[in-house]
């Protein structure tokens, strides 16, 4: 049977008293760094997928031009290494074409699954090359 974890008078419970703040664990230079998805690997080392856009997007950039990068490091805190893009738009008429957001990896089984959300720009009434110019 699990114990419930108590809280002090300011609702706060005893696992997030012992929570440190540590920052930003990975930054990529040029680059918006969003929705860090870690897992251990069977190395033993933290990969880390994340979504990334480069800083002309502004922060609108996300709908238009994100995509997925690839970092490990051997401790969750890091330093963390970039292995560079994994994924990335789709192109064409594909629900996913102008960008890729929100990666999520799994393990399932022996293999690892990564989900993410697309965008396709349908909707916006605008063309994406239009939006580095946008503002946010």
């Amino acid at each position: 049977m699990l114990k419930p974890i108590s809280s002090n008078s300011a609702g706060t419970s005893e696992f997030e008293q012992r929570l440190n703040p540590l920052g930003r664990i990975l930054e990529i230079e040029g680059y918006h760094v969003w929705c860090c998805s870690p897992i251990y690997g069977p190395d033993g080392r933290v990969h880390v997928f994340y979504s990334r856009w480069r800083n002309e997007y502004k922060f609108s950039g996300w709908v238009s031009a994100c995509e997925v990068g690839h970092a490990v490091a051997d401790k969750p805190e890091g330093p963390y290494e970039d292995l560079g893009v994994v994924l990335k738009g789709s192109g064409g008429d594909a629900w996913d074409s102008w960008a890729i957001h929100n990666p999520t990896v799994q393990k399932v089984g022996d293999q690892y699954a990564l989900f993410y959300m697309g965008a396709d720009g349908s909707g916006l009434d605008i063309e994406q090359s239009d939006l580095p110019n946008l503002t946010d």
